[in-house]
């Protein structure tokens, strides 16, 4: 069927009558997590096809591998090439029926392995990759370099902003600063515009959990501040100047800097901790997933299968219905993946993730928009930031393509603002009793429409792939960026390495960590800019042969970042998480 809009369907009952049915099967519910709008059903088109299954069972057969090599079960640890074919067929049978059971397998091996108890080296650490080898960097974790660049390529690149002074609740003097930078100075560095800061404030409410073995968790809402590098440095590496563990100065809440020894590797643990914690329920869950689930909910309801912009997003969109109704059920439910590895109850993290979601603005939210207000895109202030320069390459690319492909449907600012179907999807999308989602306003030019649209696609693509695959990469080594502190956060400058390991996770809650990171940070299943056959005897998604010539430059720029991307060595460590080759079309995992 040719794509067309409402007004030009030569069967518009028809199409009526595919709405309504479409509205009967796609409800929303605002009782699974509540004030977020999710769908109450996943209905068969939107669960995982076999290709996808089959990968996740791979992964999940790799943890089984590992946790076996760990525990010594030798048995287990080298499977025949029968046994492992037998393994990973079980696990695709338990995904059958959703993503649930392969949640409860892993989360079945948390308390069950040889590996439990306190870390007191961190090779006890190191020892929980068997199979599963160490991710990158984890003999650098404790670097300084490699903590500040975390702040601009880690999983969180957007809690960093600019300030053009210190605040007064985070005293950091011109001594503080220049015993971590000896060639700059406060004066000189905020003078320039070159002071950055992480602030963790919204922690403050989060209450400290307990699962799942009953021993206290704690986060604090830890400050950072950051310097860029002066004119004269001969890198452009950010560089982290002070800590503070909370809010509120004070002889408990000291001010820590990297000339304090082990009490500045406890407060960067402090800080990687509140970095991850906002990381996992605002960043990643509700700013991509519960975001992506308003956009899919109501492109079902108010787009005919064949309108234009139905065509184009749906791709977009795949499992990302599927992945979030097992997440809630299992990963953000008590009990689950996040009541094991995160430091606050699983009632404070959902609300933190409702409270997130709630205060997302997506007009706000363009990558360059969102760069300058944070005073990041700046490249004189900041000359290395990877995931602002990715994506506002991968930006630029997206709306190229979504520009190209309107234009072959909306010749004028008139057909955007006639096009029924599109003005109730945007309404719904907003609405209180639809997606509730904040800065969505219904788009009346062609050019508003592009921003729209392009920043749907790089919702469900670039973004989350941004802020999902670090999972592996940096947080599944759990000695350097754990999801929960087990001992209250520095109240001095003086400190020990009993001290410093009192706050890591026990090996059996790393060990899930990794487990987790492994499974949710490698998959990836599809590819930007990659379109799937969808009805046989056609040679792609799209039936309208005009929109060749579009998707034709959209693949070319995205083979050319990919290898502009591979060349480029940016700061200490290389960041691949935008590659457009590493990007999946859609949220599925």
């Amino acid at each position: 069927m040719q794509p067309s809009l409402p007004d030009d369907d030569p069967k518009p009952s028809a199409r009526a009558a595919m709405l309504q049915q479409a509205r009967a099967q796609y409800r929303y519910d605002v009782d699974l997590l509540p004030s977020v709008p999710l769908a109450a059903q996943v209905p068969s088109a939107d669960r995982a096809d076999a290709s996808w299954l089959g990968q996740v069972a791979g992964k999940v057969v790799d943890v089984a591998i590992n946790t076996a090599q760990v525990d010594g079960d030798v048995e287990r640890s080298a499977p025949s090439h029968a046994a492992h074919a037998a393994m990973r067929q079980h696990v695709m049978s338990d995904a059958m029926n959703g993503m649930e059971g392969v949640f409860d397998l892993i989360t079945e091996r948390v308390l069950t392995g040889a590996s439990q108890g306190p870390a007191r080296l961190r090779s006890e650490y190191g020892r929980l990759f068997q199979h599963i080898a160490r991710p990158p960097y984890t003999d650098d974790a404790h670097d300084d370099r490699v903590f500040a660049w975390l702040r601009v390529g880690g999983p969180n690149p957007l809690a960093l902003h600019a300030v053009d002074r210190v605040p007064d609740h985070f005293p950091v003097t011109a001594e503080h600063f220049a015993r971590t930078v000896s060639d700059d100075s406060l004066e000189a560095a905020q003078a320039e515009g070159r002071l950055f800061l992480c602030d963790y404030a919204g922690l403050a409410g989060l209450v400290g959990g307990t699962f799942p073995h009953g021993q206290q968790k704690y986060v604090a809402p830890a400050m950072g501040l950051f310097a860029g590098p002066p004119s004269h440095a001969p890198t452009g590496d950010l560089r982290p100047v002070a800590i503070q563990c909370g809010q509120r100065p004070g002889p408990r809440t000291p001010i820590i800097t990297p000339a304090d020894g082990t009490a500045w590797k406890m407060a960067r643990v402090v800080f990687n901790t509140a970095d991850g914690n906002q990381h996992q329920a605002v960043t990643h869950l509700a700013r991509t997933h519960l975001v992506a689930e308003q956009l899919v909910m109501a492109t079902r309801r108010q787009f005919a299968p064949h309108h234009p912009l139905r065509v184009l997003m749906d791709p977009h969109f795949e499992g990302t219905l599927s992945i979030n109704d097992a997440a809630q059920a299992r990963l953000i439910a008590p009990g689950g993946g996040v009541d094991i590895v995160l430091a606050g109850t699983i009632e404070s993290s959902r609300a933190a993730a409702a409270a997130g979601f709630a205060a997302f603005d997506f007009a706000e939210a363009l990558p360059a928009r969102d760069l300058a207000q944070r005073g990041l895109d700046d490249h004189d202030r900041l000359p290395v930031h990877p995931y602002r320069d990715d994506a506002l390459a991968i930006w630029g690319a997206i709306r190229s393509w979504v520009q190209g492909y309107l234009s072959l449907y909306y010749p004028n600012n008139a057909a955007v603002a006639g096009d029924a179907e599109l003005q109730a999807w945007a309404t719904e999308v907003a609405a209180p009793d639809g997606g509730r989602l904040g800065g969505f306003d219904p788009p009346r030019t062609v050019d508003s429409l592009g921003d729209t649209v392009a920043m749907v696609l790089f919702t469900a693509s670039a973004q989350h792939a941004a802020v999902n695959f670090p999972q592996f990469d940096v947080v599944s080594w759990a000695a350097g960026f754990p999801l929960a502190n087990f001992a209250p956060p520095p109240s001095s400058v003086v400190a020990n390495a009993r001290d410093l390991y009192a706050l890591l996770p026990p090996l059996d809650i790393a060990q899930f960590q990794l487990d987790l990171g492994h499974l949710l940070g490698t998959l990836h299943h599809t590819r930007l800019g990659e379109y799937p056959r969808r009805w046989a005897g056609l040679k792609g998604w799209f039936q309208d042969p005009r929109v060749a010539a579009p998707l034709g430059r959209y693949r070319r720029e995205l083979e050319r970042l990919e290898g502009e991307i591979v060349r480029r060595v940016d700061g200490i460590c290389p960041y691949h998480h935008l590659r457009p080759s590493l990007i999946p079309q859609s949220i599925n995992i």
